[in-house]
């Protein structure tokens, strides 16, 4: 974690520098594919052979070597698709995001920054291409799982067992393939495999996105009405205590010893993989927190200014309607303030207004709980160097 990608800190013009230069190599990318349309319409239209998978590997790998890419055909529209997705590099997203918005506008082309949903029938031949693996007798249970999550229970005959990779492959790509990229990343938690059972109920695929898509909004309209801080003086605080182990220094939150939060589940989920705000507010926010190095400037062992900087952040934060403290803790080398954010481009600048005024250390960071954030972070100093990383 160097140098933030969508949060630019444009007061270090070193990091400046690095992301002109990676949108001039964007640009560059997007020419050399508009002048290869015809080639790739020839590729698939069986016209010419050519070495794709090599030119494509060529082309983004200036970018970054970890993007992944797709071409498909929309069968409704019949336009030619591409999508370039990061995959499990989820802090990439940004990046990609930014890839995509600097796409040109072609006709009968569409480009997306995740796989799109096919029908269940185009699933099972993707299934097919990409495990070898056969669907077409599997089944399907949707339930919700925990922390707002949507688990699925795929039944298939050729199943041997719970931990059986070539029934778990199959049904993590069919899972992709059914609902998108997104709905994978952003709700599904457990995928599991057995075999068919017949006191357990299950659906045919043909029903997997629509059961879903309705347990998502079931859960959504579960949410609370209101955001965070405007419940925080009815809230019930809980209290985690966790066993840090010494070390030079730590990345995101792994010194914290203490914490308390209005908000227990979230809080939870907040410290496992995979987690996105938008299953647990219907309004918004974004769940994010401040980590400050404790030392000469602030003690985080000192109750009252622990306690007197989260009064004035709640005040700067109420006075714009834009968020609240919803936690905080205390580890071994930093102190945390967990924050509920309703419009985080304008609470951002108050949070650093805040934050200086209240003399803080130049290692003081906005940091992010959702994974497609992993990788970015906010200074509150313009010179405020990178946090500690996990690499």
């Amino acid at each position: 974690m160097t140098t933030a990608w969508k949060f630019l800190n444009t007061a270090d013009h070193e990091a400046v520098r690095q992301q002109q230069s990676m949108l001039a190599a964007i640009d560059r990318w997007w020419r050399s594919f508009e002048a290869k349309i015809p080639d790739l319409e020839d590729f698939f239209s069986r016209k010419k052979e050519w070495d794709l998978p090599a030119w494509m590997h060529d082309q983004l790998a200036p970018i970054d070597e970890r993007l992944n890419w797709e071409f498909s055909r929309d069968h409704v529209t019949h336009h030619m698709r591409l999508v370039i997705t990061p995959e499990a590099e989820k802090q990439l997203r940004p990046l990609v995001h930014t890839i995509i918005e600097r796409a040109p506008r072609r006709a009968g082309w569409t480009f997306h920054a995740w796989r799109q949903a096919e029908t269940p029938a185009d699933a099972i031949e993707s299934v097919r291409a990409r495990t070898g693996g056969d669907i077409m007798r599997t089944t399907v249970s949707v339930r919700k799982g925990k922390r707002n999550a949507i688990d699925l229970v795929y039944y298939s005959p050729d199943c041997t067992s719970a931990d059986d990779q070539d029934a778990l492959g199959p049904a993590f790509v069919a899972t992709e393939c059914i609902l998108g990229e997104e709905t994978l990343d952003k709700w599904i938690g457990l995928i599991q495999v057995a075999r068919p059972r017949w006191l357990k109920r299950s659906l045919p695929l043909g029903r997997l996105k629509e059961t879903v898509e309705a347990l998502i909004q079931s859960t959504c309209d579960q949410l609370p009405d209101r955001p965070c801080h405007e419940r925080i003086a009815a809230a019930a605080w809980s209290v985690f205590a966790l066993e840090p182990e010494p070390c030079d220094d730590y990345p995101f939150r792994q010194d914290l010893g203490v914490a308390t939060t209005m908000h227990p589940e979230l809080w939870m989920a907040a410290h496992a993989q995979g987690f996105y705000s938008c299953r647990f507010s219907k309004l918004g926010e974004t769940f994010c927190f401040i980590k400050i190095e404790q030392g000469e400037n602030f003690d985080g062992a000192d109750p009252d200014q622990r306690e007197k900087l989260q009064e004035t952040l709640d005040k700067a934060l109420a006075a714009g309607n834009l968020g609240g403290v919803t936690g905080r803790g205390t580890g071994l080398r930093y102190s945390y303030y967990d924050l509920a954010l309703v419009d985080l481009d304008k609470a951002t600048p108050v949070l650093r207004r805040t934050l200086q005024a209240a003399h803080m250390p130049r290692r003081t960071w906005l940091m992010f709980f959702d994974a497609d954030f992993q990788g970015e972070w906010i200074g509150i100093w313009d010179d405020t160097p990178p946090p500690p990383s996990g690499s």
